[in-house]
């Protein structure tokens, strides 16, 4: 595994250790030990910040960045625009097709005489 595949925990661990050990030095420098305790808490802060955006930067530099939740948004809403636009075309010719038949039916009902069934009236 390389240095850029490394898991994020070791990043959180190393940036603990780096903290710690600035903590340690801080102390010793003769601070308040709350002074040094906080510095202590914003270089952790610092390198897990700068740890996640060097990370970032490596998965949309290698490419394995997929797209953000805007794109997939847009992208989804593109998708369901283009499906209401394909029903509301089969929709109309739903409509054009029924009046065919109506049409035909019509039709039908001109040109064919009134036939008699044997048992039957002629209306």
């Amino acid at each position: 595994m390389s240095s850029r595949e490394r898991p994020d925990w070791i990043g959180f661990v190393l940036a603990v250790a780096i903290a710690g050990a600035a903590g340690t030095f801080l102390h010793g420098t003769g601070l308040d030990s709350r002074m040094s305790y906080g510095m202590s808490a914003m270089v952790t802060l610092s390198l897990l910040a700068v740890g996640r955006l060097i990370a970032r930067w490596n998965r949309v530099r290698s490419g394995t960045e997929g797209p953000s939740t805007g794109e997939v948004a847009a992208q989804r809403l593109a998708e369901l625009e283009q499906r209401v636009t394909e029903l509301e075309a089969a929709q109309t010719r739903m409509a054009e097709l029924e009046e065919r038949v109506d049409f035909a039916e019509r039709l039908l009902v001109q040109q064919t005489p009134a036939q008699v069934q044997p048992g039957r009236p002629a209306r």
